[in-house]
């Protein structure tokens, strides 16, 4: 996906080479397709006069976060450690994407805060409890002379100073404010956890809401004939179960780090020479129960940018008695755009119906050939108290009473309402 590390060996252990041939890799752009509309990628083509291509001939392992995924304008460039969502990362604050149509709409977070400060420093030297003792003074004063009156000027006060406390306890109680802020927003539901960070959930709609535009202006899939070369046909469990649940890896599942990030474990990855490499992994919360749960209901696999070596070392972790996993999709069967977008195309599995399959990943650009099916989850890193796997599992346990597991999937998550709504409201 984004984040761009190439995992190597150690000096004492030897580079793990890897080399990925354009035959091997799938492209809109291949020779039986040639330059025909039904394979391409409609994404404008930066000019890229005066850079040099990158090698098809990669060492070290492939992560989904490694070279092969940045965009071909921006490689060569790009030499400081980012996160896999780096390559929408700088959709923040600017307008347009490198591969996004240059119509793409204003998606600017610029807020205006002069007006609130302003207003917050004249409420500043407002003391309830003084202004509370003159009224009450004001109101015993005029009680003896006319009764009703007071009576009616007391309860009024009182109305304004019940109003005032209320304004003075939201602003003391910032953070109640933006848990009601949160749980109103009419897309609370794509964080599937109880508990959500504001920040964290206005990045994980932007970034989601940028990945479905691009895909539904940008991606055009390759033809039925290349679809049919290119199929894979992936062990089934006994019993076979009728529904099946793609998961990706990276920001999903797990966390590659590097040591200065204190990973959690290091896996031993070994690639088809035989050398070996340690890669240091963060585990996010709740994986054990979530894939032991849901392997009683789906056949589960795992589809990722990365490379086999690369994925069958976490794996292996996650999974040690093969009890959950029943197979890996990597890198080579991913589509990569001109622009070096890996889409994961779920019809290259030759023995699943669409309609019986999810996919879920932190990138929604990488099922954007079947949006129908994508389950976007917020991208995770380390953090410990993150519950959306744990929070998932009731959702997916739902799914599997449908049919079409698709028209289950839409209804709920509305991620064509996403496309069209103002982030900025």
């Amino acid at each position: 996906m984004d984040k761009l590390i190439s995992f190597k060996a150690k000096s004492h252990v030897g580079h793990l080479k890897q080399v990925i041939t354009q035959e091997q890799k799938l492209q809109f752009y291949s020779e039986e397709e040639g330059e025909s509309s039904n394979s391409q990628d409609n994404t404008p083509t930066p000019d890229n006069k005066g850079i040099n291509k990158p090698n098809p001939k990669q060492n070290g392992f492939q992560t989904d976060d490694s070279e092969g995924g940045t965009p071909k304008s921006q490689r060569n460039t790009q030499q400081q450690h980012t996160t896999k969502m780096s390559r929408f990362s700088n959709l923040v604050n600017t307008k347009r994407i490198d591969g996004d149509v240059e119509n793409e709409p204003d998606f600017s977070d610029t807020e205006n805060n002069r007006g609130p400060v302003e207003q917050g420093n004249q409420e500043a030297n407002y003391n309830i409890e003084e202004q509370a003792q003159r009224i009450q003074q004001k109101l015993s004063l005029k009680a003896q002379a006319n009764p009703k009156l007071a009576k009616a000027k007391q309860t009024s006060s009182m109305q304004n100073l019940n109003t005032n406390s209320d304004q003075e306890q939201n602003k003391k109680n910032p953070q109640l404010n933006q848990n009601n802020k949160i749980a109103q927003h009419p897309f609370r539901h794509l964080i599937f956890g109880q508990y959500i960070n504001e920040q964290a959930f206005k990045k994980h709609l932007l970034l989601t809401q940028r990945g479905l535009i691009y895909a539904r202006k940008c991606l055009k899939g390759p033809s039925d004939k290349f679809i049919e070369s290119k199929k894979v046909y992936l062990n089934e469990i006994t019993p076979k179960k009728e529904k099946t649940l793609i998961l990706d890896l990276d920001e999903t599942l797990i966390h590659s780090c590097t040591p200065r990030e204190n990973p959690q474990v290091y896996v031993t990855a070994i690639g088809d020479f035989g050398e070996e490499a340690k890669i240091g992994i963060n585990i996010r919360p709740y994986t054990s129960l979530f894939l032991s749960s849901l392997s009683q209901f789906y056949t589960i696999y795992i589809y990722t940018a990365s490379s086999q070596a690369y994925a069958q070392a976490i794996i292996g972790y996650l999974d040690p008695k093969k009890q959950y996993i029943s197979g890996v999709l990597s890198r080579n069967n991913c589509m990569e755009t001109k622009n070096g977008f890996f889409i994961k195309d779920l019809r290259l599995i030759g023995n699943k119906q669409l309609k019986d399959m999810l996919i879920i990943d932190n990138l929604a650009h990488s099922f954007g050939f079947q949006i129908e099916n994508g389950i976007p989850i917020m991208e995770w890193h380390n953090d410990q108290n993150d519950q959306e796997l744990k929070a998932l599992i009731d959702y997916l346990k739902e799914a599997v009473n449908y049919p079409d597991i698709r028209e289950y999937n839409t209804n709920y998550l509305k991620l064509d309402e996403l496309m069209e709504f103002n982030l900025d409201e």
